[in-house]
């Protein structure tokens, strides 16, 4: 049996140079991603606005002032969908945006979002070094894993993540890589060292992805099955303090997490499983070697890793690392075979599979790594790999041709408002007025940029029906116009007099449409006039002005002074003959009322999915205040 390989970079401290390497190499990739002035437009106002990173950054402007003021994240929010809960179930991706927001004085920042982006991204060729020296890996196999992991970053699958927004599967993705890694040291290694390790990337991860973490649990108790016997009590209560560092100090979020689970739409849940179709037949695999950095050829060395890692005696690495990458591959399975599972549930198992399939890395460093030790050639060929990053991240200008040359996707990500859409908040800013909301219909094809729409009411100061999320599959959602269909229903069907109603509950002042038959639909009402015409992502967007009574107030009488996260405040109350003040504004729970003599409640209308909020007072109230109160 060979020599357990624990030369690590204690050992041999020159090899931390190498990894000052990785994460240059890393660093010039990741400034490729903001064009050829890199560092100017980390630092200016311009959003990133690919994917939904434009939600994330709108929701972590609104979760961090939140937090500066109540302690939590969660806050209701009136300038979309006429006021809707944000919490951690909608949008859970806005967690990595709260935190950074939250460390520079919370707020809006788009240029604090950018600078967290691109933190984030160093972390990955370090986050596979660490995982590779907590399975064993001596201080240059874990190098190459370093190598590894920033080929596995660029790769098209992971840079199709990071493209989307969803930076809070990437950094839980990256911390279940090192928990792994450290989890095979702790059979062994029951040190400070492997305790702290595994705390922390614990807490991260379950901050950044709870459902990542949870789907580390059967992996867990098969651990714990496996070598609990063999140690004492000291071992058994270090593993539960692991687990308490990592949910002791998410409680105070997680607890929102679980509170307003229900807020997302109930999806069906047939209660049999067809295990055939989820194990499927072995061409259903072949797609999933696209997901593998370098594909078949890391997956056959990774096999002859795994081999090698028992070998020499590190058997905990060789069967953990496979188990992980069997569990992600069978959870992506399941969310193929199983339609009815929620699309969150959905979205995050298909986003996870690059990131574990990139386990493969690691064993396949360790071959790589013994193969070169036979010919004693394994430290020379660490550092050429490490040279080679080193030339990929920083020769050939912005461009980085040599990236583009092996199949990194380095291209630059989309910053900022394109000269369509500042015209089109120009115009906005210009023809509208806080009087009354925009509708905003939305498109079904995610073009690129698709979701800039999300920051409207920061840069314009107007309250939208529409525009945030189309997919966002919670509660309020069902209020919309998507493609032509107003509340789901082809926007045709609505007589004259429901769409009337529709504006008058929901305080319409304004239409932006894009679809012909939207266009066609309001034209023919009397009350619509069209103001202008405008073009975005090469679709023609219309400006239509409804000419009616503008007022946030249905029955009774009033101002309707600030509404904003913090409260909406209203003037000069008067309720009607039955005592009755009603407002545009959906009903939740947690809404309270000051001067606490109001009695709210909820106004129903069978036609409508969402109920309103009713004001009952005895009299006229010069000054009333609603706060959202958790």
């Amino acid at each position: 049996m060979d020599e357990l390989p624990r030369e690590g970079f204690r050992h041999h401290p020159a090899w931390l140079l190498g990894v000052a390497g990785l994460l240059l190499a890393q660093a010039g990739l990741a400034a490729a991603l903001f064009g050829p002035t890199p560092v100017a437009s980390l630092c200016d106002e311009r959003p990133i606005v690919s994917g939904r990173h434009p939600l994330h950054l709108y929701h972590g402007s609104l979760g961090s002032e939140t937090f500066y003021r109540t302690g939590s994240t969660a806050c209701f929010d009136p300038a979309f969908q006429a006021g809707y809960p944000k919490t951690p179930i909608f949008d859970g991706g806005s967690r990595p945006a709260e935190f950074v927001l939250a460390l520079a004085g919370g707020g809006y920042r788009p240029e604090v979002y950018k600078l967290g982006f691109f933190t984030a991204l160093l972390f990955a060729p370090l986050a596979f070094v660490a995982a590779a020296r907590g399975a064993g890996l001596p201080a240059p196999a874990a190098c190459l894993a370093g190598v590894g992991g920033i080929v596995m970053v660029w790769a098209p699958p992971v840079r199709e993540l990071l493209e989307a927004g969803d930076l809070d599967v990437f950094v839980a993705g990256l911390a279940a890589i090192v928990f792994v890694g450290w989890l095979a040291r702790y059979t062994t290694h029951f040190d400070v060292d492997a305790w702290l390790v595994l705390a922390g990337v614990s807490l991260m991860g379950w901050y950044a992805h709870p459902l990542v973490w949870m789907g580390l649990l059967p992996l867990v108790l098969a651990f714990y099955v496996a070598y609990a016997p063999r140690h004492g009590l000291a071992w058994h209560l270090g593993l539960m303090g692991i687990a308490a560092a990592g949910l002791g100090p998410n409680l105070w979020w997680l607890w929102d997490w679980v509170r307003f689970w229900w807020l997302r739409q109930p999806y069906p849940v047939n209660g049999s499983l067809p295990w055939g179709a989820v194990l499927g037949r072995p061409a259903d695999y072949t797609p999933l070697l696209d997901d593998v950095p370098g594909g078949a050829v890391t997956l056959v060395l990774g096999t002859v890793g795994l081999f090698l890692l028992a070998r020499s005696g590190l058997r905990a690495a060789a069967w953990l690392l496979p188990t992980t990458l069997l569990l992600a591959v069978l959870a992506y399975r399941l969310a193929q075979v199983r339609t009815d599972l929620s699309a969150s549930v959905d979205q995050t198992v298909k986003n996870i599979l690059p990131l574990a399939t990139s386990l493969a890395v690691l064993p396949a460093s360790f071959a790589i790594w013994k193969l070169a030790s036979k010919v004693r050639l394994s430290s020379a060929l660490a550092i050429l790999a490490i040279a080679m990053m080193l030339a990929i991240g920083w020769l050939g200008g912005s461009t980085r041709p040599l990236a583009s040359w092996v199949g990194l996707r380095v291209h630059p990500i989309v910053l900022g408002f394109s000269p369509e859409q500042d015209a089109v908040m120009k115009a906005i800013i210009e023809h509208t007025t806080t009087e009354a909301r925009i509708l905003w219909e939305e498109p079904l094809d995610a073009h690129s940029g698709w979701n800039w729409s999300a920051l409207l009411p920061m840069v314009t100061g107007r309250s939208y029906i529409g525009g945030l999320d189309p997919d966002a599959g919670v509660q309020n959602w069902q209020c919309s116009l998507i493609n032509g269909r107003l509340n789901g229903q082809a926007l045709g069907n609505w007589n004259d007099a429901e769409i009337a109603k529709f504006c008058r509950l929901y305080n319409v002042g304004w239409v932006v449409a894009r679809s012909p038959a939207t266009v066609d639909r309001w034209k023919r009402l009397a009350f619509a006039k069209e103001v202008l015409r405008l073009r975005e992502a090469e679709q023609e967007l219309v400006l239509f002005v409804l000419d009616r009574s503008r007022s946030f107030i249905l029955c009774g009488s009033g101002r309707w002074d600030e509404a904003t996260s913090k409260h909406i405040c209203l003037s000069n109350l008067t309720p009607d003959s039955r005592g009755w003040v009603d407002l545009s504004l959906h009903y939740q729970q947690e809404i309270r009322v000051y001067p606490s003599y109001i009695q709210i409640s909820r106004e129903c209308d069978p036609a409508y999915p969402d109920d309103r909020v009713r004001l009952s007072m005895p009299g006229p109230v010069p000054r009333v205040m609603l706060v959202w109160e958790p």
